[in-house]
């Protein structure tokens, strides 16, 4: 699994920022929100490292004619003309049935940084999308935690 040192890296955080998510959640805090997101970014950034159509530019763009073998290092978000894809639209090119979750997930967790907290649904269902976007990059076989 874990083609490269980058991929490797990112599942130790990824894991280590689940954990953290978890504690939070056992206490009951909003912030475990923003924790599981990070855990889910930092597998997606995983994920991108070990999907081979990312291993050259001509695999990349027959997903999607914006992606390139470079989308796999994009650490923004979302993405602008000016810089091409975020991580949120490589999400979506490659992994339609994680993107949704993983979306929701992010705008959660902005809302516990940014705003006035989570405005629908509970910790635990920002738990269960963590889970859910977990569960399905293990399940395509593109992370391994």
């Amino acid at each position: 699994m874990s083609g490269t040192p980058f991929a490797e890296q990112h599942l130790v955080r990824s894991t280590d920022h689940y954990q953290t998510a978890e504690r939070l959640f056992d206490a009951d805090e909003e912030w475990a929100t923003v924790v599981y997101f990070y855990a889910c970014y930092r597998a997606v950034r995983a994920a991108f490292y070990n999907d081979e159509r990312l291993n050259s530019d001509a695999g990349a763009r027959a997903v999607h004619p914006k992606l390139t073998a470079s989308s796999r290092h994009v650490d923004f978000h979302n993405g602008h003309p000016s810089r091409g894809p975020g991580v949120n639209d490589v999400v979506r090119f490659l992994y339609p049935r994680v993107h949704p979750n993983y979306e929701l997930l992010h705008v959660r967790s902005s809302e516990v940084r940014y705003a006035g907290g989570i405005t629908a649904g509970t910790l635990a269902d920002s738990k269960a999308l963590a889970d859910s976007v977990l569960e399905s990059l293990r399940d395509e076989g593109l992370i391994s935690t």
